[in-house]
């Protein structure tokens, strides 16, 4: 969490300006290994806009209170404002994206008598400070601690916060009217929004995204993997420079309680020590690992590569054929895809101890190739 030094206070006065608001650093333990993670809450924060702007988000939502809505979110209203009302009596500040809710609640009413608005009550900002929004990486520790920037900016504060989604049909916000979402940003580590932002005219995002572009003043959480990356957007001026968030990050391999009660030599981070962790117990294990690890198949290959049919008659495993646009938006690459396709898993010419008895191996599947992980190197 950012130290009450980087939040923003009073109203700007300076030109368009790059602002530090110092973030995330985190430890990456991968399997036994610690390394350092370049966290980062990189910001390009923006300058005082006309106060008009601050009230114009808020004019459409204020005076609608919880009861008047068909909220579902106890916390639409606010989360400190739910927990703590003593301290925080107050109803959290309005957002760009309560206007947008609330103009796609009164089409649906004009269209349907029936319909109801669906706003959060939210209230005007004290001070004219523009809104920042942050751009969530598509896991979920990213997304929580996006969450938690947007409560003490939100309630805290006084400041307008919103949630980079990477889609403008997906509205990502802790303050969502139906709080069983939980929806992920389409991207891990949106750069280019940072750039967007910084060359916005006084850094604001709203007018960007109004137009269907994406926008983010900061990234919460940033691994050591892009190091290189992070060197680079330095250079190129359009980030501040990453600071810690004092946690610790962890990318691990878990086995089942009852699979280690079966399969007692797959305990050890090297999933193959028999009863001693050593490079020849291994060796000597070899065959069970590349008969205990299938290669899992996407659905895509299942049915050019497996089913005799094409998936063109269903089976126990793929219903249907994925359609082209399953195919371009990589659905078709999924392991597997509720009510169309189970997973699979199939022996490979790598796994055939028999046709390669010294270099035989099982498979796995790494994260998304977007995250930063030890797998090839391990």
């Amino acid at each position: 969490m950012a130290p009450s030094n980087g939040v923003p206070s009073g109203t700007p006065s300076a030109p368009l300006h790059v602002q530090h608001v110092p973030v995330d650093h985190c430890m990456h333990m991968h399997g036994r290994r610690k390394r350092s993670l370049l966290g980062a809450l990189v910001v390009l924060p923006v300058v005082g806009l006309p106060s008009a702007a601050a009230a114009a988000v808020a004019a459409a939502t204020v005076g609608q209170t919880a009861a008047a809505t068909s909220a579902s979110n106890p916390y639409a209203s606010g989360c400190l404002t739910k927990r703590i009302p003593s301290s925080f009596p107050r109803a959290r500040v309005c957002n760009s994206d309560d206007q947008r809710r609330s103009d796609s609640a009164n089409a649906s009413a004009d269209g349907n008598a029936s319909s109801s608005s669906s706003s959060s009550s939210c209230s005007v900002p004290d001070f004219d400070y523009p809104e920042i929004r942050i751009g969530a990486g598509n896991w979920e520790s990213s997304l929580f601690q996006a969450y938690i920037m947007q409560i003490v900016l939100s309630e805290v504060v006084g400041v307008p916060c919103t949630i980079e989604s990477g889609s403008p049909d997906t509205l990502i916000s802790f303050y969502d009217d139906d709080g069983t979402s939980f929806p992920f940003p389409d991207r891990a580590y949106p750069y280019d929004d940072l750039r967007v932002a910084n060359d916005a005219p006084h850094g604001d995002c709203r007018p960007v995204v109004e137009q269907g572009q994406t926008c983010s003043h900061i990234l919460p959480e940033v691994w050591d993997g892009q190091f290189q990356t992070i060197t680079e957007a330095r250079r190129d001026g359009y980030i501040e420079q990453p600071q810690d968030t004092a946690t610790v990050g962890k990318i691990a391999w878990y086995v089942p309680r009852f699979v280690i009660a079966q399969q007692p030599s797959l305990a050890t981070y090297l999933g193959i020590g028999g009863d001693s962790i050593s490079w020849a117990s291994g060796e000597e294990q070899r065959r069970k690992l590349a008969e205990t690890f299938l290669r899992p198949t996407t659905w895509a290959d299942y049915c050019s590569e497996v089913s005799e049919t094409k998936c063109e008659i269903p089976d126990d495993v793929a219903r249907r054929l994925p359609t082209e646009a399953e195919v371009d938006d990589g659905t078709a690459d999924k392991y597997r895809l509720e009510g169309a396709y189970t997973g699979y898993f199939r022996k490979t010419d790598e796994s055939d101890c028999d046709l390669n008895p010294t270099n035989c191996t099982g498979h796995m599947v790494d994260c998304l190739c977007t995250w930063s992980t030890n797998v090839e190197q391990q």
